[in-house]
């Protein structure tokens, strides 16, 4: 039995190092808005032959190296006087001075591209390859699994192009699907967790880690979300969209938490607690940012 947990481990951890290698084509795809090279074509090279001559260490005769330096006599060095002329500059008048609406990492995608490489794309490798760990790898499972986790990243990051259009529906309907589903399979862990369930140190370690990296991206995501909620240079629907935003997130930073705190001693019914505030809270922001979507689109 410890054999096939053990052989099941190192299945898991080879399923993760061939995940991560399927990513690549995905990074490229979606740092590509950013990168727009020109077109670079770079001639031929086509080095001539290069055959050295025969050398023979015992033929090398240094000869003697003397170094002699003469006399060095600077001269006498008088600067003549220095007058500087006065300087009167004249009046510097800038002219207006109208900067831009800056509200943080809304108005750049550098933050969701971060986002999407550490939060969804390795965070998510290491919830995949956790499930994995936990039971039984085949073939056919780890096919199944790869296939749709990068289906996931893949309309994650068409989300993040998308993002403030009038089309941004199409793909943030089946993000909010995928985080709906990693929730409840976050719920039920820690369920199975709080019952009696034994995991292997390979499946904490992996739940923490994902949970830890998660739980930064969406504390940032509350903070920022809030401010916003409460600049007054916002409209006052924008800002009711941020604290809608803002309490999912927060739901969120609960969430992750729970997960860290059920592999603590004893925190697995302080765990419950918080997934299941942060589940309600994230659903009923993702009811109101919808239901609020609908009514702009028909009103």
């Amino acid at each position: 039995m410890k054999r096939l947990a053990r052989r099941t481990n190192w299945a898991a951890i080879v399923a993760l190092f061939i995940l991560v290698i399927n990513l690549f084509p995905f990074a490229a795809f979606v740092h590509a808005e950013s990168v727009a090279p020109g077109d670079v074509r770079p001639g031929a090279v086509q080095p001539g032959e290069i055959r050295p001559g025969n050398i023979s260490p015992n033929d090398i005769q240094p000869g003697s190296f003397q170094w002699e330096t003469g006399e060095i006599s600077p001269g006498e060095i008088q600067p003549g006087s220095l007058d500087v002329g006065n300087t009167r500059p004249g009046n510097v008048q800038p002219g207006s001075v109208t900067p831009g609406s800056l509200s943080g990492k809304g108005d750049s995608k550098a933050y969701d591209y971060v986002n999407w490489s550490i939060n969804s794309a390795f965070g998510g490798s290491l919830s995949m390859v956790a499930d994995m760990a936990e039971g039984n790898v085949d073939p056919a499972t780890f096919a199944s699994m790869r296939s749709l986790f990068l289906v996931e990243l893949g309309v994650k990051a068409i989300d993040i192009h998308l993002k403030d259009t009038s089309f941004d529906w199409v793909s943030g309907l089946p993000v909010d699907g995928f985080d709906a589903t990693s929730a409840w399979m976050n719920f039920k862990f820690i369920k199975d967790t709080a019952s009696g369930l034994q995991v292997t140190g390979l499946v904490k370690g992996l739940n923490v880690a994902t949970a830890g990296i998660s739980l930064v991206f969406d504390s940032i995501d509350t903070f920022t979300n809030f401010q916003d909620a409460f600049d007054s240079g916002n409209s006052q629907s924008e800002r009711i969209d941020y604290a809608i935003d803002g309490t999912g997130s927060f739901g969120s930073t609960l969430m992750d938490a729970g997960v860290i705190a059920a592999m603590i001693p004893g925190g697995q019914t302080a765990a419950v607690v918080l997934v299941s505030v942060g589940g309600v809270l994230w659903v009923g922001s993702k009811l109101a940012k919808w239901g609020r979507k609908l009514f702009k689109r028909f009103a």
